[in-house]
């Protein structure tokens, strides 16, 4: 009984505690960056033209809403250095003080009109509150309408979402977008932050999907995934079918990567279907032993298949150990971990990355990702940050170069 405590104890600290650690003192800047997503979550609380979303909707059983959200990350003056130039697809980078003034007027405005107020175009972001001479972050960029803050309208909200992305990419000089799908345990705004880290490293627009995992509670959020599944994979035909030409990553995160690998099983019955350009499969909290029977379908589906793999990740490792207790005459080996990488090297074109060395915890390794991407689905021959270690079969060793940080460590973009 106390094995099954202190087992049970260990898990719940895993997953309340942040992944990153708070930012230094000298964060002084806010990074906005429009994310496009489609949730299955009930709309909650509307704060002013931020609109949030609670718990899962169970009815009707295409229930989605599908919109656009500006996500702030806190940024230090350094970082905000290496950013510049921003893309222009609704990106903003200001002062935190400016940040403040920007929601105090907001506020006011609400008080004082007695409505909601909406994203404030060029005109009024410069006029508001002046960056100090000496902080060296660029006046706000235009805010396109099509990247404020929205939830589109029922009438034709595939639609828009499909215009916008077609939009992002026009401006983006990059026919290319990525699929994300997050992990459990995270509400609608850790979802959003996760895509956020993902889009602001490699740069290329992300449509997020937020499904109703239930923050805080692993068990809860297994038995929600399921009942996204079939919305998701009508969305993912439907993006398919809509972009025939540009080149789509799929791309998921801890438990949401069992959503991607049932997609691919039951696209085995739609061979009419194009093939994604990548899927990416990062820190895959599944069962390894089912997965060597499924990754032939994971293939098919995708012209490169990666995983990103450690050892040394608390919640991967965690989430066997509970199994294990469970269950001891199971193998309970999970995707995630280095160990059950000899399973897929036989006769499937998957590569494994070994992300241990960079200690990130439970995080998606984005510039290692953006850099695969960058080099077609491919290993990177070289990197500014990183050294690629071929070893055994079909495993590659990442390591970060002397001297150099390769992943940003953004306070809020935290959580599986």
């Amino acid at each position: 009984m106390l094995r099954l405590f202190f087992s049970l104890y260990i898990l719940a600290a895993c997953f309340s505690t942040p992944a990153w650690a708070a930012a230094s003192d000298n964060t002084k800047r806010v990074l906005s960056i429009p994310i496009l997503y489609v949730t299955d979550r009930e709309k909650s609380v509307n704060r002013g033209d931020h609109q949030d979303f609670g718990v899962q909707m169970i009815e009707p059983v295409d229930a989605l809403y599908y919109g656009c959200q500006q996500v702030k990350l806190k940024v230090t003056a350094e970082e905000a250095e290496e950013m510049t130039p921003l893309p222009l697809w609704g990106w903003s980078l200001h002062s935190e003080k400016d940040e403040k003034a920007q929601e105090a007027q907001k506020s006011k405005g609400n008080e004082v009109n007695g409505r909601n107020s909406t994203i404030k175009t060029t005109e009024s972001l410069s006029s508001s509150t002046s960056v100090p001479s000496d902080s060296a972050v660029p006046s706000p960029a235009v805010v396109d309408e099509t990247f404020k803050n929205q939830v589109f309208d029922k009438a034709d909200e595939f639609e828009h979402l499909v215009a916008s992305l077609r939009k992002a990419m026009e401006i983006n000089k990059r026919r290319e977008f990525i699929i994300f799908v997050h992990g459990c345990c995270i509400g609608f705004e850790g979802s959003m932050n996760q895509a956020a880290a993902l889009e602001e490293a490699t740069r290329i627009p992300v449509v997020a999907y937020a499904w109703g995992s239930v923050k805080g509670n692993y068990g809860g959020s297994t038995m929600t995934y399921p009942r996204s599944q079939e919305r998701f994979n009508g969305l993912v035909r439907r993006l398919l079918q809509e972009f025939p030409d540009e080149k789509i990553t799929l791309a998921g995160n801890s438990v949401g990567n069992m959503m991607i690998v049932e997609y691919c099983l039951e696209t085995c019955v739609h061979s009419e279907l194009r093939k994604f350009d990548n899927i990416i499969l990062s820190r895959a909290d599944m069962d390894a032993f089912a997965f060597k029977t499924q990754v032939k379908h994971v293939v098919r589906a995708g012209k490169h298949v990666s995983l990103y793999v450690a050892k040394n990740d608390p919640q991967i490792n965690i989430s066997g150990v509970l199994r294990w207790f469970f269950n001891p005459k199971d193998g309970s080996e999970r995707v995630g971990n280095t160990r059950s990488a000899p399973m897929y090297k036989c006769d499937q074109p998957v590569v494994v990355y070994d992300v241990s060395a960079l200690k990130m915890k439970h995080i998606m390794p984005h510039r290692a990702v953006s850099e695969l991407l960058n080099n077609d689905g491919c290993t990177p021959a070289d990197s500014p940050v990183y050294v690629y270690e071929k070893e055994k079969d079909n495993v590659v060793r990442i390591v970060e170069r002397s001297g150099k940080t390769a992943e940003r460590k953004f306070a809020n973009a935290v959580g599986e």
